[in-house]
């Protein structure tokens, strides 16, 4: 789940909202066919809510703004999952140490460029700027499926590797198996 908003105030609300279940996208709009029933709809229809940064951002807007909105279903932040296994940075950043391409326009934004294009697009009524914010918030989503499997990946390998300080350590023993997580 991807959330934009028009900015961090406490008056700011969501603008676009982008779910993506594997297969398909859904993304709605502020003003079009942004719909706080259906999404709730939609998101009991999934298992587990997948975001970067949403624990400290898109989840507690979501809960402050709109209480009950989100089901009672696990939720994984990938921010911390890529720290723990040496990816930092933000969402962008990470894309492109994973090799992950976006459009050449959408590649040079970041968290904040979406408010700006949402009131571009306000201002000036120019479908391009709305386009742009769409897109932008579907190659995110999509793209958190791409970190996610990578994550859990290496989060899996580093699970299993032997404790290296007990291997080194002469008492060790071979039988009495030890896994640092």
């Amino acid at each position: 789940m991807v959330l934009d908003t028009s900015g961090i105030g406490r008056f700011d609300t969501i603008t676009v909202i982008g779910l993506f279940d594997g297969i398909d996208t859904k993304t709605m709009i502020k003003g079009i066919n942004l719909d706080f029933s259906c999404i709730a709809r939609e998101l009991k229809r999934y298992k587990i809510i997948v975001t970067y940064n949403g624990a400290a951002f898109d989840i507690p807007f979501i809960r402050k703004r709109h209480p009950g909105l989100l089901p009672d279903i696990p939720h994984f932040d990938l921010k911390p999952a890529c720290d723990r296994i040496g990816l930092t940075g933000g969402l962008k950043e990470i894309e492109k140490k994973m090799g992950i391409k976006r459009n050449s326009i959408i590649e040079k934004m970041h968290g904040g460029d979406a408010a700006t294009l949402w009131r571009m697009h306000r201002a000036t009524g120019d479908e391009y700027y709305l386009r742009l914010l769409v897109e932008y918030n579907e190659e995110d989503v999509i793209n958190l499926k791409t970190i996610a499997e990578h994550v859990v990946e290496k989060l899996k390998e580093k699970s299993f590797e032997p404790n290296e300080k007990l291997e080194k350590d002469k008492n060790y023993n071979s039988n009495s198996l030890s896994f640092s997580i």
